[in-house]
């Protein structure tokens, strides 16, 4: 739904100030564009909104913000009716859940964290210690007294745990695909449960995993940040200072050594990643997975932050241009992004496939699939020599598959490659669907995470990013 326009909102807009009308439009196009229901009503609305944008000749530009402050209140409340069923279709049933104190599953996954990750550290089993020295590098001889720190964090919030605001509690507004939350740290921490936690729809490994990563962000001392993420494995690519303080890597070493959870990467494989050797764009894919969930994650804080009129302006710095003193319009504008970025974390994360082309006087296969900003719909084209483009697109129902060109590739870094092809992506995404944000905006916010992001992770951000703007090895 639309927040209705304050006095204030109202004043602004009158006077053309604060991005507050243009926040509106972005908005109500959306809305009107996603209404499945195109009734004598909706036809009604697309008509005075078009009116409402008209600028009439010889209208003064104070005038038009008067008339459309007069006329906005209304209008938005027609349309909250209108959007009324289909929100109140997709919001989710109340759930009973349950309890978390003396819940067996919670008590059995507490203890298999100890049995089987944190004893075998402890006493230096050979396979504890090889996951240990993989995720941590350098640094494994100061993450293994941490996994201790990490359970007993974990054995206090679950002792505290009262179903209503202590200790680990299901809170229905988290996202399904967070999995969990963690909120402070040492003894005021918790824990938040999304729906998705429970035995039944979780393995004990995931959930096992999930909970020492939060825990992992709630300990007393030198509590871990999410920078990177294991998505497309980008927690190998951290230098061992910034693994040592990354959630994910915790979390790695928990799935290998409680096992039972596919596609994990051996020792070789890791070091393969690393040296950019093996697959040559493998790199590329990690770093796009990991700036994609750290916005995401950033932009569900900012939600937070702006429904209690605590957001700044330096936080929305690299945002497209938002009103930066109204909590409810922001809000609603916010949850837009966060959405559009958790659709492109879907495809990033799940459906892209990165491949090398050809190399020069090799082989020429036939041409995927190519669309362009002129031509959006698909065409195929017999390859010519000289005639590759630096990116090509196929996407199929199960999976977008970009080429990237042999030559450009090896003349490219990680982060250049990456960044190009993400810009391309999220054009194409939303190419021809009206969203709030545009493909290149919700690019815009990804690619600069690392300059607005919390102040603690700035720098160690551009010093991942920075390890990652040399060369690919392509062989």
């Amino acid at each position: 739904m639309i927040p209705v326009p304050t006095p204030a909102l109202l004043k602004q807009i009158a006077a053309n100030e604060n991005n507050v009308y243009a926040s509106y439009h972005r908005l109500i196009d959306a809305a009107l564009a996603k209404q499945v229901t195109r009734d004598d009503s909706y036809q009604r609305l697309v008509v005075q909104w078009s009116k409402l944008n008209l600028v009439p000749p010889g209208e003064t530009k104070e005038a038009t913000g008067r008339r459309r402050a007069a006329e906005l209140p209304q209008f938005v409340t027609d349309l909250n009716q209108l959007l009324a069923p289909a929100a109140a279709q997709a919001q989710q049933p109340a759930e009973d859940f349950p309890p978390v104190a003396g819940s067996p599953w919670f008590i059995r996954l507490l203890n298999l964290i100890e049995e089987k990750v944190v004893l075998p550290i402890e006493t230096g089993s050979p396979r504890a210690m090889a996951s240990v020295r993989t995720c941590f590098g350098d640094e494994a001889a100061a993450a293994a007294p941490r996994f201790r720190k990490i359970l007993q964090q974990l054995q206090a919030i679950h002792a505290r745990s009262d179903g209503k605001s202590k200790g680990m509690l299901y809170n229905p507004q988290l996202p399904r695909s967070m999995g969990a939350l963690g909120r402070g740290s040492g003894a005021a921490a918790c824990i938040d449960l999304s729906s998705q936690f429970r035995p039944h729809l979780m393995s004990d490994v995931d959930a096992a995993s999930t909970l020492v990563h939060e825990g992992s962000h709630t300990i007393a001392v030198e509590p871990t940040v999410d920078f990177a993420y294991r998505n497309a494995h980008a927690h190998y690519l951290l230098p061992p200072k910034l693994a040592l303080m990354n959630a994910g890597n915790y979390e790695q070493v928990v799935i290998d050594l409680i096992g039972g959870k596919p596609g994990q990467l051996d020792a070789g494989d890791v070091k393969a990643l690393r040296d950019g050797a093996g697959d040559s764009l493998a790199q590329v894919h990690a770093l796009m997975c990991s700036r994609v969930v750290r916005a995401w994650v950033r932009v569900y804080d900012l939600i937070g932050l702006a429904a209690n009129g605590r957001i700044t302006a330096e936080e929305l710095r690299e945002l497209p241009p938002v009103p930066s003193d109204s909590g409810p319009l922001l809000t609603a504008l916010l949850r837009e992004l966060f959405a559009q970025l958790e659709t492109l974390m879907s495809v990033v994360n799940t459906y892209l496939v990165l491949r090398l082309g050809p190399k020069p006087g090799g082989e020429l296969t036939s041409a995927p699939e190519q669309r362009t900003k002129d031509d959006p719909g698909a065409h195929r084209r017999p390859p010519t020599p000289g005639d590759m483009q630096p990116l090509t697109f196929e996407t199929t129902p199960t999976a977008t598959t970009v080429t990237v060109s042999f030559d450009w590739a090896s003349e490219g870094t990680p982060d250049a490659i990456a960044r190009n092809v993400l810009f391309e992506l999220t054009d194409r995404v939303w190419q021809g669907r009206r969203a709030v944000f545009s493909g290149s905006e919700v690019a815009h916010v990804v690619q600069s995470i690392q300059l607005t992001d919390r102040p603690a992770l700035r720098a160690m951000l551009k010093d991942y990013y920075a390890s990652l703007s040399r060369k690919t090895k392509i062989d």
